[in-house]
C-alpha cells in the first residue's frame, strides 16, 4: 500500500484552457507571476471582492463597504466545517459549514468595512481529515507530535486591497517603516504608539 496518495495536495493555477492539451503555457507562467493561485488539500476555496477582483489582483476604487464573496468546493468524500477570512494575517470573519457531500460546500458573502489602510485578504477553508483508504489523509513528512488530527484545507492567494487609494499596495512593514521614520527615537515610544493606533496588529508589531 502506498503511504502517500499522489495529487492530494496541489497548487491550482488560473488558465482559460478547457483541456490539458489546450492550455496556454505563457498564460500559466503569467498566472504564477501574478499570484493567481490557490492551494488545495481536498478543498478548493475561491474569493472575490465586489464581484470584480480576484486572487493576485490589486483592488482599487473601493467604496465604504467591501463585498467579499467566498466559495468552497470539493469532492463528495471531503467535507468542510469552517471557512475563515484573514486581513493581514488576522482573522476578521468566520463561518461554520454544515457537512455535505455536494460539490459546493458553501457560498457566502461578507460585508467588510473599508479598511483604514492597505491589507491583503486571504480565505481559508478546512474540515475533518479523510480516513477512508481510497483517500486517507497522510501524516506529515516531519511530524511534530505523536498525536495526529488530520484536516483537509483549501487556501486562496491574497487579494491586495488598495485602501488608501494611492494606486499601489503598501505592506504592514511599509506603513510601520514610514511611522518609525516620522517618529525618531528622541520622541519616545509613546509618540510612536499613539501614531500606530489607527493601524492593525500587523502594522503595530512591525513598528515595535
Amino acid at each position: 500500500m502506498s503511504e502517500f496518495i499522489l495529487g492530494q495536495s496541489r497548487t491550482d493555477v488560473a488558465a482559460r484552457g478547457t483541456s490539458p492539451a489546450g492550455i496556454d503555457l505563457d498564460e500559466v507562467w503569467e498566472s504564477f507571476r501574478s499570484g493567481r493561485l490557490w492551494v488545495s488539500m481536498g478543498l478548493l476555496t475561491r474569493i472575490n471582492v465586489d464581484e470584480h477582483f480576484g486572487v493576485g489582483d490589486l483592488a482599487t476604487g473601493l467604496g465604504p463597504t467591501l463585498q467579499v464573496a467566498v466559495e468552497v468546493s470539493g469532492p463528495s468524500w471531503v467535507t468542510a466545517d469552517r471557512v475563515e477570512l484573514f486581513a493581514n494575517g488576522i482573522k476578521i470573519r468566520e463561518h461554520v459549514i454544515a457537512p455535505t457531500e455536494q460539490v459546493e460546500k458553501t457560498r457566502i458573502t461578507w460585508p467588510v468595512p473599508h479598511p483604514r489602510h492597505d491589507v491583503h485578504l486571504v480565505a481559508i477553508a478546512s474540515g475533518p481529515g479523510v480516513t477512508a483508504p481510497y483517500w486517507e489523509t497522510p501524516r506529515p513528512y516531519q511530524a511534530t507530535s505523536k498525536v495526529f488530527t488530520p484536516r483537509v484545507i483549501g487556501s486562496t492567494n491574497p487579494i491586495w486591497i488598495d485602501a488608501d487609494a494611492d494606486g499601489r499596495f503598501s505592506s504592514a512593514r511599509d506603513y510601520a517603516w514610514r511611522l518609525v521614520q516620522q517618529h525618531p527615537k528622541g520622541e519616545g515610544a509613546a509618540a510612536l504608539a499613539a501614531a500606530l493606533e489607527g493601524y492593525d496588529q500587523a502594522v503595530a508589531v512591525s513598528g515595535c
